[in-house]
């Protein structure tokens, strides 16, 4: 069987109902509040702490990184995790 990645997106899809279902938003305000707001900051600050780590020529980690790195697991599992144990 091929992997078309529907499953996948089914998931994703479950996960922002059951966030509109459980909070305030709507599947509409969640989809932009991710996609338009969340992630573009992210990959603006991931980009700038790459940069400013490249020129400072340091190979140590910063404890920025190690912030962003848990805040990237921590809204990982808040966001995914959470909706996925009560789906199940």
């Amino acid at each position: 069987m091929k992997y078309t990645g529907n499953e996948l997106c089914d998931i994703c899809i479950e996960i922002m109902k059951w966030w509109s279902d459980n909070t305030f938003l709507t599947y509409g305000e969640i989809n932009v509040l991710l996609f338009i707001i969340i992630q573009p900051i992210l990959v603006f600050v991931s980009a700038f702490f790459a940069i400013y780590t490249y020129f400072k020529k340091s190979k140590t980690i910063l404890v920025l990184d190690i912030l962003m790195i848990a805040l990237y697991i921590i809204g990982t599992i808040i966001l995914v995790g959470l909706p996925l144990m009560a789906l199940s």
